[in-house]
């Protein structure tokens, strides 16, 4: 049966409507009181309803049986691009032997640091992610220490 707070409603067109024009008037969800057991379309409807209050409301929990939600990350190729223009100050051209020792050093860095990779994937306004500038920071320092025989 529909529900909308403590008020019930019957199973009926008329019921459905009403229910609908109560919980439109006090800003209440319609819920099915015979959860698992009601109509399917009150199930669905309570997918729905619990679906978009997830979607207004998200947690950091994930729900028992859904999978975890996965980070949006940037592909490896637009990720070392990016990284190439921002560290040597000039697009990357797959023909000039240097561009591609920089970007071997690149991909180097990446590929020993996963975690580091991942963040200077993540979009730049993620509050996990490294900016391009702080790699290059990162990067030049490795270099620096190479240099000095450090590493």
């Amino acid at each position: 049966m529909p529900k909308v707070g403590k008020k019930e409603f019957e199973y009926d067109e008329e019921g459905i409507a009403a229910a609908e024009a109560e919980a439109a008037n006090t800003g209440q969800a319609v819920e099915n009181t015979e959860a698992g057991g009601g109509e399917p379309i009150d199930d669905f409807i309570a997918a729905i309803d619990a679906s978009l209050a997830e979607a207004e409301n998200p947690s950091a929990e994930p729900v028992e049986g859904e999978a975890p939600q996965e980070e949006p990350v940037a592909s490896t190729e637009d990720v070392t691009a990016r990284l190439f223009n921002e560290v040597f100050g000039e697009d990357f051209n797959p023909e000039d032997e240097m561009h591609l020792e920089q970007m071997e050093a690149i991909q180097d860095i990446l590929q020993s640091d996963p975690e580091l990779a991942r963040r200077v994937s993540l979009p730049q306004d993620h509050p996990d992610s490294l900016s391009d500038s702080e790699f290059a920071t990162i990067m030049f320092r490795g270099f620096e220490q190479e240099e000095q025989g450090v590493v």
